[in-house]
Formats: structure tokens, sequence, C-alpha cells
């Protein structure tokens, strides 16, 4: 497929969460549990459609880069190794009937919860990083150029 090609562990985990995103369908037909009033199966729901959206767009920035598309895969992996793991500890506590956020009721899920939290904040640290080294370079497409300036 040409759209793995564009970075691969980004391009495999956003199909992995579409591949959750069905999972959690189906998750939300056959179990009634629920949460706070909510299905517990809700919020991996959405998380799998924002990590899906998240690395596939990643991927496509980093496609634009012409130098430090090196640094720039590294980069990517890495931001996919977190996804991969922020999404693992969500539908982990979804499955177990507990909050995955701000969730400090046992020495367990604070720990889970910090992971995650680190998770994040290399994501973010990821996204900052490639936003750099795009605006660093010209993008050959101007107005791609000038959306992702933007």
């Amino acid at each position: 497929m040409r759209l793995l090609r564009l970075h691969p562990p980004l391009m495999i985990t956003s199909l992995a969460m579409l591949g959750l995103l069905a999972f959690t369908l189906v998750g939300l037909v056959v179990d009634d549990r629920t949460l706070l009033g909510v299905p517990i199966w809700l919020k991996p729901m959405k998380f799998a459609i924002s990590i899906a959206i998240y690395t596939a767009t990643l991927a496509w920035l980093i496609s634009l880069l012409n130098r430090g598309k090196r640094t720039a895969f590294w980069i990517g992996t890495v931001a996919a190794a977190a996804m991969l793991v922020e999404m693992a500890l969500i539908g982990g506590q979804a499955a177990r009937g507990v909050r995955s956020h701000f969730n400090n009721t046992t020495a367990f899920n604070g720990t889970l919860f910090s992971i995650m939290g680190a998770t994040i904040v290399l994501a973010w640290l990821a996204t900052i990083w490639i936003a750099i080294l795009l605006l660093i370079q010209r993008v050959s497409d101007r107005p791609a150029s000038l959306a992702i300036r933007c």
C-alpha cells in the first residue's frame, strides 16, 4: 500500500487504531457496563479515532520534509510507540471498568496514569519537533506550506 510508505510505524499505528475502533464499536453494542454513566468503550473509541487521525497526519507531514528525514523518521517512530502505549493503557483500563484519566485510587492506577502522562508529553514533543523542522525549511507545495505554517 502506498499510504504505508509515508511513515510505516505511524501508518501501522493509524491502521491499528481503525481496528481498535471496530473493536470498541462492538464493545459498545455487546457490553452494557458503564462508568460514571457513560459506556466504558466510548472513551477508547474516541481516542482510537483521534489517534488514527493524528498518526496519519503526522506521517503525511513527515513526508513533506526535504531535510532531516532520518531524524523525523525516528521522531515519528517515538510518537507512534507513545500512542500505542497510551491506547493500550486507555483500553486496558476500560476493559477493567475503571477510569483511565485522573485515576489515583490505587498505586497501580496512579502509575498507569503517570505513564499515560509521560507518553502524551512524548507525543507533544514529537509534534513540536516535526513542526519546527517544517517551519525551518521550504515545502515545495506553496498552498500546503502556507497551510502548515498557519
